[in-house]
């Protein structure tokens, strides 16, 4: 990871009137961890929820726990728009990410989400249920 630095009011304007910059330069890997943090949170401002995902997801995995916490920031902006295997990733943070700051983050992102991820694990139903009635057979 680099050293260098986006001043946070920079990356906040960045990510409403040009995300696409905003992406490039956190995909880049030349911010510093703090700098980086920042962008990840202010790229969930973006209103385009693919890029938002598509630049944030990698970043679950760097290995700074607070740019952990930031990419779960962004990402919980666009929490209705992540795709089941990055709900489950968050999941998985929630309960064994090695810092207690980015389990608690990714525990009240799940808590947050608990209704779409319910319904994302529900069982198929196979239609309403029509009660069985006797009949004798003669």
């Amino acid at each position: 990871m680099g050293a260098d630095f986006l001043p946070e009011a920079e990356q906040e304007r960045l990510a409403i009137v040009d995300p696409e910059r905003l992406a490039a330069i956190i995909a880049a890997g030349t911010l510093c961890p703090t700098s980086l943090t920042f962008a990840a949170e202010h790229m969930g401002k973006a209103k385009d929820a693919a890029l938002v995902v598509r630049t944030l997801t990698p970043l679950l995995s760097h290995e700074s726990a607070y740019v952990r916490e930031g990419a779960l920031i962004g990402l919980w902006q666009h929490s209705d728009a992540l795709p089941p295997d990055v709900v489950e990733r968050v999941r998985r943070m929630a309960d064994s990410d090695e810092s207690p700051g980015v389990r608690a983050v990714a525990g009240d992102f799940c808590d947050d989400m608990a209704p779409r991820v319910d319904a994302l694990t529900a069982p198929a139903s196979a239609g309403p249920v029509v009660p069985m009635v006797a009949t004798e057979v003669k």
